[in-house]
């Protein structure tokens, strides 16, 4: 199977279901509930290991080569700068809204999560970590080894499975694809550097906590 082809299976599988359902009812006070975390649980991590297991299929070892491996300190840099790059990045393009005068409507988000049960952080902290992962493993890992197996420039694949990632992120509106097209392409970038998995998954993780803690507190 191609490259194209087989990185488009995994999509459908992995993300199509996912961005159809969105286009329904979205329950901002989703994480509300433990049914939601445990839902979320039991849909990324299969998914992970499908990814990871299609890879040492087809070539054995590439899950080690794309970051699938006990972590290391070098992971706890690549974390630090991905979550410093991801909100920097999220600032610049917020102030860069303002300064192309982009209405404050039209960079609202579309769906405004809640979150207010706190005795579900630790449940929440390990959710939002299965999500990082989920993502991680697909548009960064995944696309970069099998584009650069497959002979073509990692960075432009990588920076299609930015765009892609960003779209199914549309259930936000223009600010939540706007937005996570600038974290895709950061946590791309990382990537890249570092190809340090846990980096950019645990990055991508926190920051959705992060997020999820501040709209509780708003």
């Amino acid at each position: 199977m191609t490259a194209g082809k087989e990185l488009a299976l995994l999509f459908a599988v992995l993300f199509l279901p996912g961005m159809f359902a969105q286009a329904g009812q979205i329950d901002p006070g989703a994480f509300d509930s433990i049914a939601y975390h445990v839902q979320i649980l039991v849909v990324a991590i299969p998914q992970v290991l499908l990814v990871v297991a299609v890879g040492d299929l087809r070539r054995p070892g590439s899950a080690r080569r794309y970051g699938f491996r006990p972590p290391d300190r070098s992971d706890l840099f690549a974390t630090i700068i991905g979550l410093s790059a991801t909100w920097v990045t999220v600032g610049l393009v917020s102030v860069a809204a303002g300064l192309i005068g982009a209405g404050t409507d039209a960079m609202q988000p579309a769906v405004s999560w809640t979150f207010d049960r706190y005795e579900l952080i630790p449940l929440a902290a390990i959710s939002t970590l299965a999500i990082g992962y989920r993502e991680e493993v697909f548009f960064r890992a995944f696309v970069a080894d099998r584009a650069e197996e497959a002979g073509f420039d990692a960075r432009a694949a990588l920076g299609v499975a930015a765009l892609v990632f960003a779209i199914g992120h549309v259930y936000q509106g223009l600010a939540g694809f706007v937005v996570s097209l600038a974290i895709g392409a950061v946590l791309a970038a990382v990537y890249y550097r570092t190809r340090s998995l846990h980096g950019v998954a645990i990055a991508h993780g926190l920051y959705n906590l992060l997020v999820l803690l501040a709209a509780g507190a708003a």
